[in-house]
Formats: C-alpha cells, structure tokens, sequence
C-alpha cells in the first residue's frame, strides 16, 4: 500500500511508497509548496530521521516538501510515530499531530504511556530543522484526532483518552477509567508550553473524529 496525492484538476499525481506499507494523512500548504505527512511501517528507510527512534518496530513518520509541479524537494521522517494531523501555523511553522509509540521526552506534569499525543514542529524552509516536539499523556492510551490553530502562534489538540488523569474533568462531565474513551483537549502556545488541558467524559464510550 502506497500514499497518492492528486491535484484538484486530477491534471498532476505523486506517490509515496515502500516496500512496506505506506499512508498519506494530511496536507498543508504554503505559498506553491505543498507538505504531505504521512506514516510508514518500513524501518529500513533510507530517508534521514530527524528526531526519535526510527529503527524500532513501530510505525515512523514522514514528511516531505513539495512543488507546485509534484516534485519532492526534499523529504524526512522521525519515530515512532503515527502522524494524525498537520497545520501551518501563523509563523509558517508546520505542526503535526501524531500518536507516540516512543520513548521521546514528556512534558512537564505529564506521565506518558504506551501511545500518547506528539506533537513536532519543524521549519518548513529545512524540515531536517526540528524547532519543538511536545510530548503529553498519561499511563493510558492516548489517541490523537486534530490540530487545529489558536490563532496566536499556538494550536489547539484534540485526542481521547481513557484515562481520568488528562489535565482537569469538565465539572459538567464524568471521566471515568473503564477502558472508555473521553475527548482531551489542549492548547499549546507558540513556544511550545502546554497552557491548559482537559478531558470531557461521560458513563458512555465518547470518542471525536
């Protein structure tokens, strides 16, 4: 399996392929460039590795940068990680959202697990620059959804966990720890500092798309 992408007009096509099993999750744009994010399961890759362990068993990242005319200018991965979501950010900075199955450093006041919710930020003038990564969690599972602008540098996340440690319950809300799935939400400002976290739960499995 292979990661395609098509131009709107269907007038220009690029794959993104492996021996192993490769998928395209998300694209951004900025000016004629065009930044694919995608993730592989081939460890063996040539590609450079930026940041994390890609030579693991887990699934690795990549990303490349594209012209208007579908050629790849250049292209990088870092692991482990399944990246979910991607934006560009008002400084021009891509931002991507990715599940961690690595062993990246957590942020402060956070206890990571297993798979928690990474996010890489890198310049996207030389994407083997690694400006940030922020890594938040708990000793659950975390699952990553989207990324989303704050409008001030920063950006919001959105991901489910089931646990009931993710930052604060909404007080209107029941986060409960029986293997169910409660929305999270954070925001990170623009240096990289995780500002707030919460987690809105219910006596049901709740999970955002």
């Amino acid at each position: 399996r292979d990661g395609v992408v098509i131009s709107l007009d269907s007038s220009k096509t690029i794959q993104f392929g492996s021996s192993a099993s490769d998928e395209v999750v998300s694209c951004a744009s900025l000016g004629e460039d065009i930044f694919v994010v995608g993730v592989t399961s081939d460890h063996a890759a040539s590609l450079p590795c930026i940041y994390g362990d890609c030579s693991s068993d887990k699934e690795n990242a990549f990303v490349a940068r594209v012209s208007s005319d579908m050629n790849v200018m250049q292209i990088v991965r870092f692991g482990s990680a399944a990246p979910r979501d991607a934006i560009i950010s008002e400084e021009n900075e891509l931002w991507i959202l990715s599940d961690s199955h690595g062993s990246q450093d957590c942020s402060q006041g956070f206890e990571c697990g297993d798979q928690d919710m990474l996010v890489v930020v890198l310049n996207t003038t030389d994407l083997g620059n690694v400006t940030r990564a922020v890594r938040i969690g708990t000793s659950g599972h975390e699952g990553a959804v989207a990324i989303e602008s704050d409008g001030q540098g920063g950006v919001v996340l959105i991901g489910s966990t089931d646990s009931d440690s993710f930052g604060d319950c909404d007080p209107s809300t029941i986060c409960t720890t029986s293997n169910e799935n409660n929305i999270i939400i954070a925001r990170i400002e623009a240096s990289g500092q995780v500002v707030w976290a919460t987690q809105i739960g219910s006596n049901t499995t709740v999970v955002p798309s």
